[in-house]
């Protein structure tokens, strides 16, 4: 009989090196390893704990290669001075050769558009779900836990793609179906980003907001001056 299909998994967000997993990191990355994840990425962070110092200690202790870079959302914060910091911990830790620099990436997209599946497995309820957007804007399919925003996202036929929170062999066996249907239907990526084009705009977003809030308004009597807020021009 063929081999079973299998995906090649990296761990995009896996914070394996908070302390939460100090007493048995060895173990947890040995049975990530035996499931066929073969990337593990540390977002690490320009903050007051050290989360870049943190990250390329535990790349060091675990013996991975890795990549250096700093979260988006603190981008504004790197400088020479971190940027000297973290290269001089990596020589210190033996590590330097097994690192990867990475410079600023505007190229989003493309990294996207390099997976055949993008795998969300939130366990909490997303607000909205933002990665779901981005990677079916660049035609990537998803496979997503059904919680929060997340189940306004994947509707029509995208509804399949979702799981019930917490089950990660369905997770698994569902990326791998879609991941081989995506070869006999290359059109499915294409429908994912018409189906987010279409249903979550910029203008229609505004314009849901816009609606929701001054519903609000309305309903809770809120004070007229706030009622009168013209409505945005198309």
């Amino acid at each position: 009989m063929p081999e079973p299909a299998k995906l090649t998994v990296a761990d995009s967000h896996c914070h394996i090196d908070m302390p939460q997993f100090d007493a048995d990191r060895d173990e947890v990355v040995a049975r990530a390893r035996a499931a066929g994840v073969l990337t593990m990425l540390i977002v690490g962070g320009v903050d007051a704990e050290g989360g870049h110092q943190r990250a390329l200690r535990v790349a060091q202790e675990l013996g991975f290669p890795c990549s250096a870079g700093v979260h988006p959302h603190e981008a504004r914060l790197y400088n020479d001075d971190i940027d000297g910091e973290l290269r001089g911990l990596a020589g210190r830790l033996g590590i330097d050769r097994a690192i990867t620099w990475i410079e600023h990436q505007r190229d989003i997209a493309g990294l996207f558009s390099a997976s055949d599946v993008t795998i969300v497995p939130s366990l909490w309820s997303e607000p909205f779900g933002r990665v779901v957007i981005e990677s079916m804007a660049c035609e990537t399919p998803v496979v997503a836990s059904r919680v929060g925003g997340i189940s306004e996202i994947l509707t029509g036929e995208f509804a399949e793609w979702t799981v019930k929170p917490g089950q990660p062999e369905e997770l698994a066996s569902r990326a791998l179906a879609i991941a081989e249907r995506s070869q006999a239907d290359p059109r499915i990526g294409q429908r994912a980003r018409a189906h987010v084009a279409s249903f979550f705009s910029l203008d229609r977003t505004i314009d849901g907001v816009e609606h929701v809030l001054l519903g609000a308004v309305e309903r809770f009597g809120l004070p007229s001056s706030l009622a009168a807020v013209p409505s945005r021009p198309h």
